[in-house]
């Protein structure tokens, strides 16, 4: 009696897995019906990023009557006062494409300081989202550079983006490159002693998202391993550590928070000077 009592609740429960799973089906089948059809009728709407620069003429857009709710808007630049003209709302930010060929990197990437020295010089490079570029950089061999986001680069490569870096909505960070291996944190890792135990020799850190160093580590420890840390995000530490974390970031797009969360959880500014 036990087991087909247990049989039966599971058929049950499978029966409905299976009619939520067909909702959830017919419910993404409307919405990109929905979707469909607002585009057929010139309507774009809740996007990250919107490209419009394949277009040539105003032709390929006139069949467009409002764009809302869009992060990113390109446009042609030749087409720039068209579409600037058109009914928006909530748009972030409208980039101008120059005619040309280009080379897109999006989302999370990493790419060697030869793949730009490589770059078609007749193409410009679009990058957008985070790029960490590893060493060595000495040229960029791409016409142009825009970035719509964080772009990493090894110091001492600043002179490179002369005269290549054309746009920027975002921020170019340097992590040192001269000792060790860089080492790079996602959103959601978590460091902890033995991780730091086991590294061969001192590295730049560069955390990109929302990282956090576990209660374990000691001062001591962190000093011994950590060259430097780059920081475009959220770095969570126990409060012991954050006197050292001040030091060793130089370069940040992002905050330095104690272990605690809440609303009371602590700022620390590396570059704010402790008051007399």
């Amino acid at each position: 009696m036990v087991f087909d009592a247990e049989q039966e609740r599971f058929e049950r429960e499978a029966e409905e897995q299976a009619r939520r799973a067909a909702r959830e089906a017919e419910r993404e089948a409307r919405e990109a019906a929905r979707d469909a059809r607002a585009r057929r009728r010139g309507s774009y709407h809740n996007l990250g990023v919107l490209d419009l620069s394949w277009a040539k003429t105003l032709e390929d857009l006139a069949h467009i009557q409002n764009i809302r709710n869009v992060g990113v808007l390109r446009v042609p630049e030749h087409l720039y006062e068209f579409v600037s003209s058109l009914p928006m709302h909530n748009v972030g930010i409208i980039e101008r494409v120059p005619s040309g060929e280009r080379m897109e990197i999006s989302g999370r990437s990493r790419v060697s300081g030869d793949f730009l020295a490589a770059g078609d010089p007749d193409a410009i490079l679009q990058v957008t989202g985070q790029l960490f570029v590893l060493p060595p950089l000495e040229r960029i061999g791409f016409k142009e550079l825009h970035v719509t986001g964080q772009l990493f680069l090894p110091r001492g490569s600043e002179s490179v983006l002369t005269g290549k870096l054309r746009r920027l909505t975002g921020q170019i960070l340097y992590y040192r490159s001269d000792v060790g291996v860089p080492r790079l944190f996602t959103d959601g890792e978590e460091i902890g002693r033995e991780f730091l135990e086991l590294l061969p020799e001192p590295a730049p850190f560069i955390i990109m998202g929302s990282v956090t160093l576990e209660e374990d580590i000691s001062v001591d420890l962190l000093r011994s391993k950590v060259a430097e840390i780059t920081l475009a995000g959220k770095l969570y530490a126990p409060r012991h550590l954050l006197s050292v974390l001040q030091v060793l970031t130089v370069d940040k797009a992002g905050a330095i928070l104690a272990t605690q969360k809440g609303p009371d959880a602590e700022t620390v500014d590396p570059w704010e000077r402790a008051e007399d």
